[in-house]
């Protein structure tokens, strides 16, 4: 179909941009799947599907034309659904669809041109051109690429594919068919309407099986199906037989096999190869009897098609009118049925805003009457609104509401315009989210009238639902469905019968009918002169053909002439056409006879009898007749009269006699000329009479109805004896006894009683008196009282453990009667330390169990006893007499489940002989239910547990601290543990834990520093030194003469002591002589003390001897030589030399002494680095 219609929703998914070649820009190009009136489907596209192409146009921006237009040329694989088509342009102005041109849908093209009324419209100062539009596209080609090219005035514009591209339609797999009914897209254009019943062969055989008509289904055997096929009004089937095909759709044995045509109605068949099937059509109006014969194959799905006609004016369908069509399996309740219709959808669009929205609606067509609404006939809808939540119009700035608004101003009605066949957007204005919308319709608001049809009730159906009323959605327009049933107007006709000669006022009388229309019929109709409506429904023109059944009209004893068959013609519209048969009756006549006989009392034979009789219309009377044999004869009587012939009991009676009154026939018919006979015969028997007796049990719940009692009676004719009744109410009878008789009852004591009860014994009627015929009823009631007793169960609860007992005790009873049937049972809980009772409990006798009295981290012993009685294992059984008390006593003893913790001592970082000799103490504080206990114990770091002194119950909560003050050892740092919780554990169990304590050793060092007097120069020089150590630590180290102290790297226990020594051969300097320091002894007398040594060297230079005359003085050298050298060196000091005068040589030899007194004073000084 080729239908433009209005966008009334936002656009969603990608839209190609705007276009603008013209005076009319076309924006938002949009591609979507759909179906064949344009409701959108899920991607992907394959060939001969349909597309929804949509867009806005825009000309609000340019001065608009007549003659104006612009050119949508669809893409390649794609063309116009229905062509050539024509649809009127709108758009909106003052709340009205003005037409401002048209647009030609051709085969390739969309072609919008505009007409004189833009320029109307223009002077006017309207500028609002624009709208949106829909074209229904079909699918013709497949593609890979993801979007087409279409053509805007000569311009190309890329539009997405929806699914990314056009699929070739696969041909699927075989998949089991049920029973459905499928029809033919159709268009505007559309004469013929195709039809397809699809069925699986194996869904065909079930229901033919289920329905016991059971067909084989192999491929081999010939079988007929038969479907039953009605079409909906507005349509006939079609004449010609070769468009009635049978098809195989699908097969799972020949897959790659598809849409093969078998055989036509015509007989012909096209292949043979799936065997020989044959297709019969028989047709009677709109039903169609189509029955396909053949080797039906197991697994494969089949196609019975054929096609209709619609039966306009013009052949062609009808826009808005729902074709329906449905088919039965014969045989079955198996049925599947389909509708289509065509749709006419341009609207106008309407732009919303955000929290608005509006409504759209299309209007439908369905009944045989739907032919004669003229196309274009417009009906009146009306729209009642109610804004949501109490708002008022106000509520809205600047809306403004649509018709007449209502007096509280909280909505409104208005009139809306739907055209038969198209879908109309309401554009009066949008009404704001949530308002109700509630709409109705009276269809003789049809323009023009459409006279000769009935109007249904209008069907609203909203989101697939019947209803009429619907909340406004934000920015949506929700779509309604508006259905009217049309059916023509349609006359009757009624019969009315009568007869003369005869009474036939409340005779059936039969007729048949049969229409020119197809319809046929019967009709019973009593002879009273009253019309009976036949029931046909026809249209004006009809005519019926209407016959009585003759062989039904007789009346017996009078000779027939009926009338002929009359034909009537339907002339008035919703009226009845009356047509009157009148048959005429011949009476003829006849009599009847009555013979008297008389048995069990000779005198009766002496009397007479009277008897009446009642013929109807045809006469009553009374006949007196003798008991001895004679026959009485009756008057005339019509023939074929019936009358009910009856003794009259009053006369028959005997005293104290019953009576049996016998007659050959109660009813006779009277025969033509002949006199028909009966005879009647009183037999007579003395009267007797008798009793029954009933048992009633009232028992208070015992079953005792099931037992039989023994009931004696003795009656004043001495008949007596026994009854054996049964206590479930059964009446049993008694003996047969003469009337007037007088019988005693009673019941035997002793079949009564029953153990552990008390009896009460009723009879309602002790004597009964023997009455005619009668079975007097005597009740005889038992009534049983239990024997009750009851107990009283006290608890107590005992021992250590008794705090952690449950606060309540089950205790579970079960007693039996005296023969062990049960009679009660249950379970009472007892707090402890309190009692409860147990009342009415029936004697016998009763066990007493307590159930679930375990405590946690306890172990507990029961003792129980009735009456000082001592049960066992928790269990006691005692006795119940009529009225006794029993004291059930039972004691629980708690013993607590105890344990222990122990504590294992580590200890990392001591020397063993200190480990040794230091023991560890702890204290701990442990809760319970007993309350708070504390302690301490005393534990050495070897890894021997050392358990506390406290037996503790079990689920006891303990803190563990060890004493870190008591834990400390000189000369060492101490990581005490953390302290620690323990949960005491089961019974018995020691619960271990386990401390560690890290000590670090207090430690320090010792430095050396050396210095050098009496020689320059020094400072730079090493000089080596040894030291051993009372830890035995041995090693040396070197350090320069420049005073800096140099560590030995050795981390010295806290009173460590060393001796340090410099090694004397690496101090020795050439031309001097040296006083070499003393050992020293350093100790560590605290954590991170550095005890330095200062050793001193002092030199002293060797003087040299005088020179003799002529020799030259030698030089005092001021640095000395260094160890090793062959002789001094007589090198000056840098910057001076030494003086030549005595007085610088006493000098030098005064500073050689300070230097020896300064060597001899050498000390250690001691340093905290």
């Amino acid at each position: 179909m080729a239908v433009l219609l209005a966008t009334l929703f936002p656009l969603i998914g990608f839209v190609a941009p705007a276009h603008a070649a013209g005076k009319v820009t076309i924006a938002n190009l949009k591609l979507t799947k759909s179906d064949a009136n344009g409701n959108e489907l899920k991607p992907p596209l394959y060939t001969r599907d349909i597309a929804k192409l949509t867009f806005d146009w825009d000309a609000r921006n340019t001065t608009l034309t007549s003659g104006d237009s612009f050119t949508v040329k669809l893409p390649k694989v794609f063309e116009n659904l229905e062509h050539p088509h024509t649809r009127e342009l709108k758009v909106d102005h003052n709340g009205t669809q003005v037409v401002v041109g048209k647009c030609d849908l051709t085969k390739k093209d969309i072609v919008c041109s505009f007409n004189g009324k833009v320029d109307e419209l223009r002077r006017q100062g309207f500028t609002g051109f624009h709208g949106s539009a829909t074209a229904l596209l079909s699918v013709t080609e497949a593609m890979s690429s993801g979007k087409a090219a279409v053509t805007v005035d000569g311009s190309t514009v890329s539009v997405d594919i929806p699914g990314g591209g056009i699929k070739q339609r696969p041909k699927s797999a075989y998949t089991p068919g049920t029973l459905d009914k499928v029809g033919g897209d159709i268009n505007s254009k559309s004469n013929l309407i195709y039809w397809g019943i699809n069925f699986g062969s194996d869904y065909a055989a079930q229901a033919l099986s289920q329905a016991g008509k059971p067909t084989k289904f192999d491929g081999k055997t010939r079988s007929s199906i038969t479907f039953t096929d009605v079409l909906g009004p507005g349509q006939a089937f079609i004449d010609d037989l070769q468009h009635y095909q049978l098809s195989i759709r699908s097969s799972a044995s020949e897959p790659k096999d598809r849409d093969i045509v078998l055989t036509a109605a015509t007989g012909k068949d096209w292949t043979t190869k799936y065997g020989d099937f044959d297709l019969t059509v028989t047709k009677r109006g709109n039903t169609a009897t189509i029955t396909a014969t053949g080797p039906w194959a197991p697994n494969t799905n089949y196609r019975i098609s054929y096609l209709t006609r619609p039966t306009t004016h013009n052949g062609l369908i009808q826009p808005g009118f729902k074709y329906v069509n449905q088919a039965t399996l014969a045989g079955t309740e198996r049925a599947a049925r389909f509708e289509r219709y065509y749709s006419d959808s341009f609207t106008v669009d309407v732009k919303m805003e955000a929290g608005f929205g509006t409504f759209n609606v299309t209007k439908l067509l369905e009944g045989e009457g739907s032919g004669k609404v003229a196309k274009g006939t417009k009906f009146t809808v009306k729209v009642k609104y109610t804004l949501p939540g109490g708002a008022t119009v106000e509520s809205y700035k600047g809306w403004k509401a649509p018709g007449a608004v209502n007096a509280s101003r909280t909505g409104g009605t208005v009139d809306f315009t739907v055209v038969a066949g198209q879908k109309a957007n309401f554009t009066a204005a949008t009404f704001p989210k949530g308002t109700t919308i509630e709409l109705s319709e009276d269809p003789a608001s049809a323009s023009p009238a459409v006279p000769g049809i009935a109007w249904g009730t209008p069907e609203f159906k909203v989101g697939g639902q019947v209803k009429n009323s619907f909340a406004v959605e934000d920015r949506k327009s929700t779509a309604v469905e508006l259905t009217n049933a049309v059916s023509q107007q349609l006359g009757t006709f009624s019969v009315v019968k009568s007869g003369t000669g005869a009474n036939v006022t409340s005779k059936e009388f039969a007729f048949a009918y049969q229409c020119s229309d197809g319809q046929s019929g019967k009709i019973k109709v009593k002879g009273d002169g009253r019309a009976v409506q036949s029931g046909v429904q026809a249209k004006l023109g009809t005519t019926c053909k209407v016959t009585e059944d003759q062989a039904s009209a007789g009346v017996p004893g009078y000779d027939l002439k009926a009338e002929a068959a009359k034909t009537v013609t339907i002339s008035k519209a919703g009226g009845v056409v009356p047509l009157a048969f009148v048959n005429a009756y011949t009476p003829q006549v006849g009599d009847f006879s009555i013979a008297k006989s008389v048995a069990g009392n000779d005198a009766g034979k002496a009397r007479s009898y009277a008897f009446t009789y009642d013929c109807g219309p045809d006469g009553k009377g009374r006949l007196s007749v003798p008991g001895d044999g004679k026959a009485v004869r009756s008057p005339s009587l019509r023939a074929g009269a019936t009358c009910a012939i009856a003794e009259e009991e009053s006369s028959a009676q005997i005293a104290d006699h019953s009576l049996k009154a016998e007659l050959s026939q109660s009813k006779v018919t009277i025969a033509k000329g002949s006199t028909v006979t009966v005879t009647a015969k009183n037999t007579y028997a003395r009267d007797m009479g008798s009793f029954t007796v009933r048992k009633a049990v009232v028992s208070n719940g015992a079953d005792f109805a099931k037992g039989v009692f023994d009931v004696d009676y003795a009656c004043t004719d001495g008949t007596k004896g026994s009854l054996k009744v049964p206590g479930n109410g059964t009446l049993v009878q008694g003996p047969a006894v003469p009337v007037g008789t007088s019988c005693d009852i009673s019941e035997r004591q002793a079949s009564a009683q029953r153990d552990g009860y008390s009896l009460a014994t009723a009879v309602d009627t002790p004597k009964v008196t023997i009455a005619k015929g009668a079975k007097t009823p005597v009740t005889v009631t038992n009534t049983y009282t239990r024997l009750v007793g009851g107990f009283t169960i006290g608890k107590t609860v005992d021992g250590d453990g008794a705090g952690l007992a449950p606060k309540a005790f089950d205790f579970a009873y079960a007693c039996v009667d005296s023969s062990g049937a049960k009679t009660i049972e249950g379970t009472v809980t007892v707090a402890a330390g309190k009692s409860q009772s147990v009342a009415d409990v029936p004697t016998g006798s009763c066990t007493v169990t307590e159930k679930n009295a375990a405590a946690k981290n306890a172990k507990h012993s029961t003792a129980i006893s009735a009456n000082g009685k001592a049960g066992k294992d928790g269990s006691v059984t005692f006795n119940v007499t009529d009225g006794a008390a029993i004291a059930v006593n039972a004691t629980n003893t708690y013993t607590l489940d105890r344990g222990a913790f122990s504590v294992v001592k580590k200890a990392e970082g001591l020397e063993d002989s200190t480990l040794k000799a230091k023991a560890f103490t702890f204290d701990y504080v442990c809760e319970s239910h007993e309350g708070k206990v504390s302690g301490s114990l005393t534990a050495r770091a070897d890894g021997s547990p050392v358990k506390a002194g406290h037996r503790l119950p079990s689920g006891a909560k303990c803190t563990v601290r060890e004493n870190a003050a008591a834990a400390q050892v000189a000369g060492y740092d101490l990581a005490a543990p953390q302290t620690q919780t323990v949960t005491i554990g089961a019974k018995d169990s020691v619960v271990a834990l386990s401390f560690t304590n890290a000590y670090t050793r207090h430690v320090g060092d010792f430095a050396v520093a050396k210095k050098v007097s009496g020689a320059s120069g020094q400072e730079g020089r090493d000089f080596a030194f040894d030291y051993a150590c009372t830890n035995g630590v041995k090693g040396s180290l070197i350090a320069k003469g420049d005073g800096v102290a140099v560590k030995s790297g050795h981390r010295l226990p806290v009173g460590t002591q060393c001796t340090v020594m410099e090694r004397s051969g690496s101090a020795e300097l050439a031309g001097y002589t040296l006083k070499a320091p003393a050992a020293q002894k350093v100790t560590v007398g605290e954590k991170g003390q550095i005890v330095e040594a200062d050793f001193v060297n002092d030199y002293t230079l060797v003087a040299k001897p005088t020179p003799k005359a002529g020799e030259p003085t030698p030089k005092a050298s001021t640095q000395p030589s260094q160890p090793g050298a062959s002789s001094p060196s007589a090198t000056a000091e840098k910057g001076g030399s030494l003086p030549r005068t005595g007085a610088s040589i006493i000098g030098l030899a005064a500073l050689g002494l300070g230097a020896l007194a300064a060597g001899a004073a050498l000390t250690a000084r001691r340093r905290r680095s």
